[in-house]
């Protein structure tokens, strides 16, 4: 009886240490059925706290309790904390539960890895903290509170309330600040107004937004990122300081005139330097040619690193470093690039900007330090031109989808939010050919040649220019999606006048779809995919992001024997959004030759052009899949 006793004892002490820790509250029955309902984790709470000591100091506290349901949530069980010299770590610490609220194990920022954010960097002092928890079976509760130092300011942490797959059961976000005039918000895709206050012992101003028990929302994915469609709040401050440099985000001219004071100086060159750029500009006689000249010799003798050190990540260095080490990040080459043309007589502006194929356009009416990227805005001839100075394969004046279509700020004096433009289809061509014989006792003979330029150059100038041989049949066969022959021979590439050429030749025993008795159904094409499918429906309300315009044409010959030939019907079709082309023509010795082209000219298909588009589409895949019907005489 003894025995037994003690045995009940020990199981109760093993079972208190075993849960020591342990938050009822955290259980996942009391999570209401209105948040499970297709969330892969629910937000049990997050609270965020801002507190502004002045105009370059802060103290920002987050404190999250997430419960993830699934796999598919399993990111919310991976701490990652970016840190750099502006914004340092004071505390780190976590906890995990099970579905009961059982504590699992726990972590301290001293168990977490510590590596650098930019791998490849020259410079950077930006780190990040990581750990991947260890949560056991799903579901599974995390709580992870951090807090960060700011010390020098130029924007303040948005709060975005909402995830993907991700439903709320309370959040709030609370703003501290010695001044009123200090902090300025924007609320989007959401209707919360803060509650202000003063606090009675510090005597600062409150500002203190909160939310309870929001769905998840379901997020298109072949549109702009989720910050276009789940709530948020975006915080900027008026005022800014770091590193001594001060300025006023009041109003995007100031903005950019105060990056224009911190970039002063930076275009300095020698008069070494002055007189080589000078000389290789000497037989020119537009700005075109001076900038054609001058945009070729920056691709061809300096290559893009991050600098993210510091000031360094804001200010770049000068012009004559730059020209002396052959490298620079964004900043530094678009700077060189601007000094270099000034030297020829050509005005440009650096242009801060937001880069990301999906990335939505910045609130104009909201200035803030939302930027990324700097480009070049060239003055040519008198008109607009634009440069994306850390590519070594772009064209003068083509951008592509990474920068296009969306609002930058001019760094200078006066700057001045300016838009890039759209890119037009005929910048990025595929131009194929095949030339097709079949003779009657042999295997058919395959001979093509390819061209491509623009956006396709940029892919090609990587896996065709730099790749090897499977790297190259990936690119053609695959990316290009040509139909490859069952032996193939590649003959160049050759990269000429912002163009890559090649040709190949091929075997193959057959090229026929099908084949009924002396009838032979060929393919009127040879690519086999000319555009992506549309993944929404005409009831969509929100615009699709398709792939970068572009213009594809082909020409396919058929050498046949005597025969009776069926063409495929032509088709003309042009409207805003594409435009498609196809000409099928038989010559006396039965050559057959079927033109095609099709022009896809928009990035951003506004929802409401999408049945128009889908009708289109449906149009071209019609005439595509038409066939050249080829009967053998006996």
């Amino acid at each position: 009886m003894m025995a037994r006793i003690i045995s009940l004892l020990l199981g109760v002490w093993i079972a208190s240490y075993s849960y020591a820790g342990s938050r009822d509250d955290l259980a996942v029955a009391l999570i209401p059925d209105s948040l499970l309902a297709g969330a892969h984790s629910i937000v049990r709470s997050a609270d965020y706290t801002l507190d502004i000591k002045d105009v370059a100091h802060a103290e920002f506290t987050v404190h999250r309790v997430v419960t993830v349901i699934d796999a598919a949530g399993a990111d919310e069980l991976t701490i990652y904390i970016p840190y750099s010299k502006y914004r340092k770590i004071k505390d780190i610490h976590s906890a995990t539960y099970d579905y009961a609220g059982r504590q699992i194990n726990k972590h301290q920022s001293y168990e977490m890895e510590d590596f650098a954010m930019v791998t490849d960097a020259l410079y950077s002092d930006e780190r990040v903290k990581y750990l991947r928890t260890s949560g056991g079976s799903y579901p599974v509760t995390i709580d992870v509170t951090t807090v960060m130092l700011l010390e020098g300011i130029m924007d303040y942490p948005d709060w975005q309330i909402q995830g993907i797959g991700e439903a709320v059961q309370q959040s709030s976000y609370t703003v501290s600040a010695p001044s009123p005039r200090m902090v300025r918000y924007r609320a989007y895709h959401s209707t919360l107004t803060p509650e202000v206050s003063t606090d009675m012992k510090t005597n600062k101003t409150l500002y203190q937004w909160s939310v309870a028990g929001l769905r998840q929302q379901a997020v298109p994915v072949s549109s702009y990122s989720s910050r276009y469609f789940l709530p948020r709040i975006d915080f900027a401050p008026s005022e800014f300081e770091i590193d001594g440099y001060k300025g006023s985000l009041t109003t995007w001219s100031s903005f950019a005139g105060a990056i224009a004071a911190m970039w002063q100086d930076k275009k300095t060159l020698t008069p070494e330097i002055k007189a080589e750029i000078l000389g290789l500009v000497k037989n020119t006689h537009t700005d075109h040619e001076k900038v054609a000249i001058l945009y070729a010799y920056l691709q061809h003798n300096f290559h893009y690193v991050s600098i993210q050190m510091g000031i360094g990540g804001i200010i770049p260095f000068d012009a004559t470093t730059v020209h002396r080490s052959r490298y620079g990040d964004c900043k530094a080459l678009s700077n060189y690039m601007s000094a270099i043309l000034e030297v020829a007589g050509v005005r440009s502006y650096p242009v801060l900007i937001n880069s990301g194929e999906r990335t939505d356009a910045i609130d104009t009416t909201f200035p803030g330090n939302k930027f990324d990227h700097v480009i070049l805005y060239v003055i040519s001839d008198g008109e607009p031109q634009w440069l994306e100075c850390t590519s070594t394969a772009m064209e003068p004046g083509l951008l592509g989808t990474f920068t296009e279509n969306r609002y930058g700020l001019t760094i200078a004096p006066d700057g001045r939010l300016i838009r890039t433009p759209s890119s037009a289809a005929e910048r990025s061509r595929l131009v194929i050919s095949h030339d097709i014989s079949m003779p009657k006792d042999a295997d058919v003979s395959i001979n093509a040649s390819v061209d491509i330029c623009g956006e396709y150059r940029l892919g090609g100038m990587e896996h065709l220019i730099g790749g090897k041989e499977n790297d190259q049949l990936s690119y053609l066969f695959k990316y290009l999606s040509i139909r490859r022959p069952e032996q193939v021979a590649l003959a160049g590439p050759v990269d000429s006048a912002g163009h890559i050429t090649l040709s190949f030749h091929g075997l193959s025993t057959h090229v026929y779809d099908f084949q009924n008795g002396s009838k032979f159904f060929l393919p009127s094409t040879y690519i086999a995919r000319w555009y992506a499918n549309l993944s929404s429906d005409t009831s969509a309300r929100y615009n699709l992001l398709l792939g970068f315009p572009n213009d594809k044409s082909e020409v396919l010959t058929y050498h046949l024997a005597p025969g009776d030939v069926s063409l495929p019907p032509d088709a003309d079709l042009d409207n805003v959004l594409l435009s498609f082309h196809r000409q099928s023509i038989k010559a006396a010795d039965n050559t057959v030759t079927v033109h095609t082209e099709l022009k896809m000219k928009v990035h951003v298909l506004h929802y409401s052009d999408i049945a128009l588009m889908k009708r289109s589409l449906q149009q071209v895949s019609k005439s595509l899949q038409q066939r050249v019907v080829y009967t053998v005489l006996d």
